[in-house]
């Protein structure tokens, strides 16, 4: 048997044969719409949520990108949660949601069972869900202008963007579990290769070449290569 993995289409495939067609194609792209919000969360973590070193690099070298970076990955990764627990229909568009999956399953047993979960993950998204509503898909006109009469909007924070993971995890977990007989893995742990830690170990190093070259430019003892700008 071949040991390679299979494709998000073969994915999708052995999905549709083990599930049916309609319950089939939908477990597999919301499965693969989490496993992404896992690695990007992942990387987010590694970023900003860490080790406080890292913070003072990614600083040293471009405080402003970075700190746009954090804002839109922020943003992002509530996107992705509000989208896969979203409402079944919203403004006359069926929506791809984890609300679908209940009812597509004949089982009464495990409908149930999978509802209880759906409720549970929808109730963990609520913070994410608000945000999403008011700053990122649209802009609350009373919370732009500061006015009291506002509405009071939590931040999301570490904690509660794990537990939703989790919750929408456990969702598709239970679905698995009955069709398929086996588990499923979100977390496979964070890419290394070409990730944010490789970029790091570049930063830290450009850093200090920077840092010798002010040295030199600074004791009078520099090189042309000092003197040179390159337009990249």
């Amino acid at each position: 048997m071949s040991s390679r993995y299979q494709t998000a289409e073969e994915s999708k495939q052995r999905h549709m044969q083990q599930m049916g067609p309609e319950l089939g194609a939908q477990f597999s792209e919301l499965w693969q719409r989490v496993v992404m919000a896992h690695i990007y969360w992942g990387e987010f973590v590694e970023m900003f949520s860490t080790k406080p070193g890292r913070l003072d690099i990614m600083n040293g070298s471009a405080p402003a990108f970075f700190h746009m970076l954090q804002d839109e990955l922020s943003d992002m990764m509530l996107l992705r949660l509000s989208r896969v627990t979203d409402k079944q229909i919203s403004g006359g568009q069926k929506n791809l949601t984890i609300r679908n999956l209940p009812g597509l399953i004949s089982d009464v047993t495990t409908r149930d069972a999978v509802q209880r979960l759906v409720d549970v993950a929808v109730a963990k998204t609520e913070t994410a869900r608000a945000h999403r509503n008011s700053v990122i898909a649209h802009d609350d006109l009373l919370l732009a202008l500061n006015d009291p009469a506002a509405r009071v909007l939590d931040q999301a924070t570490k904690h509660e963007i794990d537990e939703a993971l989790t919750a929408i995890g456990e969702v598709l977990r239970a679905v698995n579990k009955h069709f398929c007989d086996s588990d499923l893995m979100f977390d496979w742990g964070n890419p290394r290769l070409q990730g944010f830690v490789d970029l790091l170990y570049v930063m830290r190093d450009g850093l200090k070449v920077r840092q010798d070259r002010q040295d030199r430019l600074s004791t009078g003892t520099y090189t042309a290569d000092d003197l040179r700008h390159d337009d990249l």
